[in-house]
Order: structure tokens, then C-alpha cells, then sequence
């Protein structure tokens, strides 16, 4: 709110997939998911940079696709930050 009171937009980015990373739970999986609902339908921001739904294994949308994984389950890699970066609109950029 108090950004829109200054004519800023609000853009968030969904959070990303944590299967197989030590403090993975199903419980945390679920508040992930809820957290994840609400910036993809909340019309308290301007947009949603899904970056969730760019990152995530189809058949297991809770880990990491393949190749996005840095090796601990918790850090994307390198292709996966480029992913990232691709799903990023460009029309936020002017």
C-alpha cells in the first residue's frame, strides 16, 4: 500500500521448491504452496513473477527440474538463475 501511495508498482516472485533440502516438511510444502497461491492471485500487487512455476519439476512440482538444482536442493544453479532471469517480464524493465 504504501508503495502504490508513492505510484510504485508492486511485482513479487514466487518461492521456489526445497524437496530433498534438510528442513523439507510437508507442512513447509504446504505453507509454500499457500504462500505461492496468494502472490499468484492477490490483488495487492501489481504482478507475479512465477518464478515457481519456471523452476519446478512437472512430476514433482515440491523439487527442483532437472539441471535447475544447485546440489543442495535449497539453491538454484546457474541455468536455473538464468531460467530466472528469462521469466522476468521484459516489459518491467521501462
Amino acid at each position: 500500500r504504501e508503495a502504490r501511495k508513492h505510484g510504485l508498482k508492486v511485482y513479487m516472485g514466487t518461492l521456489l521448491p526445497i524437496r530433498g533440502w534438510r528442513t523439507f516438511a510437508p507442512f513447509r510444502e504446504e505453507l509454500r504452496c499457500a504462500v505461492n497461491n496468494w502472490i499468484r492471485t492477490t490483488d495487492e500487487i501489481d504482478g507475479c513473477i512465477d518464478f515457481a512455476a519456471a523452476l519446478a519439476d512437472s512430476k514433482n512440482p515440491a523439487a527442483f527440474r532437472e539441471g535447475y538444482d544447485s546440489g543442495d536442493h535449497l539453491h538454484p544453479s546457474t541455468a536455473a538463475y538464468r531460467k530466472m532471469a528469462d521469466t522476468v517480464p521484459e516489459t518491467l524493465f521501462y
